[in-house]
């Protein structure tokens, strides 16, 4: 037991008045080097004092069995670690001495380690300070216009929010949008187009009904019979629908979904979100139709697709299209505002910053639960959830107890 000064001149004193003995044992060491030296009890040793074994123990005496022996476990796990991290010193100390020891119970090792991980955590609380401060409270919203005349916002922990106004009469319009392998893009539309700018005035001055549905993105584009015909022509395509194509500048456009797997198509009236799985920059059009060869024979060869798509019924329409592929998304009428959020993959420092990429991501994943819409719903589920596990675990360990007490209690 350890006494000051005082104590121990008492003990002396009321040895020799009593006639008793008394066991003193004096030690020269401080409290902290005792705190850190060699284990008192020296009949545990190796892995049991650092509490790694027994390794799984299932106690039935325990309130929770299970879940006690399921903390056992990940705290023997952790000691794993810690007790390799002691043979690679006694590894080292080996290979400079030749003298095999255990660093267990080292104070000095012990002590080193002690204090490094005060100086770790310090570390980490005020860096932990200056990324809140400096990357996401003190954030300069910079914003800029790129060549095509986006509006991009950089956003904190690695986003950014463009702004494009697209004109639906371009064939794969070029955004300016620079998306990198991983990244993920965010998108939400709005605005409408019609896909025939002479029906509005022919239309309009005989008082009929148009030929085709202004596509409005708000809402799910209908189903036309010339859909197959258009760009992307999977089971889904819709005309009228946006679609997006990541490639570089110098990469050629694509026409047909069927020879290129890369186009996607957005989704109308609903938040639409992908991840980027080639660099290049973001392209996008409307789905309507390219007219290739292939396309116009399909178009020659069909009387319903000639009397719904030709104008007025003029073949002589079609010999202008030979020369001129993007003739109907030329005469296309109407601006779709793109809003494109993009959550990067790879984090830019700035020079001020730290550990963007580390921190940025735990932000992330701290803000996209606390904005989450059912994040109540979660947490209920979980509290449930462990609840009925803890329910489950005691009653088990009770009706274990009551069949090994009335096991004990039968007379054989």
């Amino acid at each position: 037991m350890a006494m000051g000064l005082n104590s121990l001149i008492d003990t002396i004193k009321r040895s020799i008045i009593t006639g008793t003995s008394a066991n003193v044992k004096i030690v020269d060491k401080s409290f902290f080097a005792e705190l850190l030296g060699e284990d008192n009890n020296p009949d545990i040793k190796g892995n049991e004092s650092l509490g790694i074994k027994p390794f799984w123990k299932y106690d039935t005496t325990k309130r929770f069995p299970f879940f006690t022996a399921l903390l056992r476990l990940l705290y023997a796990c952790f000691m794993c670690i810690v007790a390799l991290f002691y043979w690679i010193a006694s590894v080292v100390c080996w290979m400079f001495t030749g003298e095999w020891k255990s660093k267990r119970t080292s104070a000095r090792l012990n002590a080193i380690i002690f204090i490094s991980m005060i100086i770790v955590y310090i570390v980490l609380i005020v860096s932990m300070l200056a990324f809140l401060i400096n990357n996401v409270l003190l954030f300069p919203p910079n914003s800029d216009i790129n060549s095509r005349g986006a509006i991009t916002m950089n956003q904190p922990c690695g986003r950014e929010h463009t702004v494009y106004l697209f004109n639906t009469a371009i064939c794969w319009a070029n955004t300016g949008v620079e998306l990198l392998e991983g990244d993920i893009v965010e998108i939400t539309t709005s605005g409408s187009f019609y896909g025939r700018i002479t029906d509005l005035n022919d239309k309009n001055r005989d008082n009929a009904r148009l030929n085709f549905n202004w596509n409005n993105t708000a809402y799910p584009a209908k189903t036309e019979t010339f859909d197959s015909l258009c760009i992307y022509k999977e089971a889904d395509a819709q005309f009228g629908s946006l679609l997006c194509h990541i490639h570089s500048e110098s990469a050629g456009n694509a026409y047909d979904s069927d020879s290129c797997k890369a186009i996607i198509q957005l989704a109308s009236g609903q938040k639409n979100s992908f991840t980027a799985h080639q660099p290049g920059y973001l392209y996008v059009t409307v789905n309507d139709i390219y007219l290739t060869d292939a396309v116009l024979k399909k178009i020659m060869a069909s009387n319903t697709l000639k009397r719904e798509l030709l104008p007025y019924g003029k073949e002589n329409f079609l010999q202008t299209a030979w020369q001129n592929p993007t003739l109907w998304f030329n005469d296309n009428l109407g601006e779709i505002l793109l809003n494109i959020s993009i959550t990067r993959n790879v984090i830019k420092s700035d020079g001020s910053t730290v550990s963007p990429g580390i921190y940025s991501r735990l932000y992330r994943l701290v803000e996209q639960e606390a904005n989450n819409d059912h994040k109540w719903i979660h947490l209920a589920i979980a509290l449930v959830a462990l609840t009925l596990l803890l329910s489950a675990d005691y009653a088990i360990g009770r009706m274990i107890q009551r069949k090994r007490k009335h096991t004990s209690s039968t007379p054989s």
